[in-house]
C-alpha cells in the first residue's frame, strides 16, 4: 500500500502534465468562449434595458413558478438537444479520416444537426413570437414556412441516404409535427364557434394535449430517428 500511493500520484502528475501542454489550445478556446459569452451578455443588458441577472438566472426562480411549470416543452427541449449533439458528433466521428466517401454522409448529419438546432432555438426562445411582435400568426406562418422548407430541402437533398435508414419513424415524427402545426393553426384561423364546438379552443384542456402531445411525440420520434440513423451511418452507410 504504501508503495502504490507515490506511484499513483506520480501518474496523476504526469498525466496532469501532459493534458496541460496537449489541451492548451482547447483550454484556451474555450475559456475565450466563456469569456465572449459573458461579455456578449453584458452588453446584450444595455438594448434590452434588463438587470444582467434576468439572462443569466433560471426562468423559474425569477418568476417563482413551480417546478413544473412548462414540464413538458422543458423535456422536448432537452430531447432537441440530445438529437443535435448525436448529429454533430457522428459527423465528426466520421469526417475525422476525411476520406471522400464520408463527405456526402457528413453533410446530412451536419444539416440535419443544424436544423435540429434552430428548432430548438426557436422552441426554447420562442422566436416565431418575437419576429414580428404585432403580427403573432403572420411571425409563426413565416418560422414555419421557413422550418418546412429546411427540412423540406434536407429530405430532398439527401433522399438517397435517407433511403436506406429507418424513415418510418421520421415519417412519424413528421407526421406528428403535421397534427401539432394544423391544429394549432386551426386553433387561431378558424372562428371561434367553430373552435370551441371541435373542443379545441386553448383554454381547454384537449387542445393543449393534441398540440402539445403531437409535438413531444414528433420530437422524441426525431431523435430516435437519428440516434438509429447516426448508429447506421457509422457501421453501415458508407
Amino acid at each position: 500500500m504504501n508503495n502504490q500511493q507515490p506511484l499513483s500520484t506520480f501518474r496523476i502528475r504526469e498525466s496532469l502534465r501532459f493534458q496541460s501542454r496537449h489541451a492548451a489550445k482547447t483550454v484556451a478556446k474555450l475559456l475565450a468562449l466563456s469569456a465572449g459569452l459573458l461579455a456578449g451578455l453584458l452588453l446584450l443588458t444595455l438594448p434590452l434595458d434588463v438587470s444582467l441577472a434576468d439572462l443569466t438566472r433560471d426562468p423559474q426562480d425569477i418568476l417563482d413558478a413551480p417546478w413544473h411549470v412548462g414540464l413538458l416543452s422543458n423535456l422536448g427541449i432537452g430531447l432537441w438537444a440530445a438529437a443535435a449533439a448525436i448529429c454533430f458528433f457522428t459527423a465528426a466521428v466520421r469526417d475525422a479520416p476525411r476520406n471522400e466517401p464520408n463527405r456526402r454522409v457528413t453533410r446530412f448529419l451536419l444539416l440535419a444537426a443544424c436544423i435540429t438546432s434552430a428548432l430548438m432555438l426557436d422552441d426554447l426562445f420562442q422566436l416565431h413570437r418575437q419576429l414580428l411582435p404585432g403580427q403573432p400568426l403572420t411571425s409563426r406562418l413565416l418560422v414555419v414556412g421557413l422550418a418546412v422548407s429546411m427540412i423540406g430541402l434536407w429530405l430532398w437533398q439527401y433522399r438517397r441516404i435517407i433511403a436506406r435508414t429507418e424513415n418510418l419513424l421520421l415519417l412519424i415524427a413528421l407526421a406528428a409535427f403535421a397534427a401539432s402545426l394544423l391544429v394549432d393553426t386551426s386553433a387561431r384561423l378558424l372562428a371561434p364557434d367553430l373552435v370551441a364546438a371541435a373542443g379545441l379552443h386553448r383554454g381547454e384542456t384537449l387542445y393543449f394535449l393534441v398540440e402539445d402531445g403531437a409535438k413531444f411525440i414528433g420530437i422524441l420520434f426525431w431523435l430516435a430517428y437519428l440516434c438509429r440513423a447516426c448508429r447506421q451511418c457509422l457501421y453501415q452507410i458508407r
